[in-house]
């Protein structure tokens, strides 16, 4: 795809208008990678939710229900049980709201 730079909003663009066909084949293996990764932690953690951010936010956006279905098809049932996958809020922000939290988190809790 050739992109420069690491901008969410730039892959997302990227990924949007992606034809090239060993493009489109790169983008699904990784979406599988990721996918099989996802389903390996919710088999050992069993969460209720899995938040992805940053670049894998925005590989899940692309389609988030095919995700769900192919994490779904790799996860034991138990843990597949009310399981979430979920894109983070903050997008963007995501730095600066930890970096906000980071300073506060001092003047909120000093140490004693």
């Amino acid at each position: 795809m050739g992109l420069d730079g690491g901008d969410d909003a730039v892959l997302a663009a990227a990924l949007a208008s992606a034809a090239d066909p060993s493009a489109l084949a790169e983008i699904e293996r990784q979406r599988r990678i990721l996918a099989t990764a996802l389903a390996n932690a919710a088999n050992v953690l069993n969460p209720a939710v899995i938040v992805l951010g940053g670049f894998l936010a925005v590989l899940a956006a692309h389609d988030l229900d095919g995700l769900d279905a192919a994490v779904r098809a790799q996860t034991m049932p138990a843990c597949a049980e009310g399981l979430r996958l979920a894109v983070a809020e903050l997008g963007e922000d995501r730095l600066l709201v930890g970096a906000a939290e980071a300073v506060f988190e001092a003047q909120l809790f000093p140490a004693r």
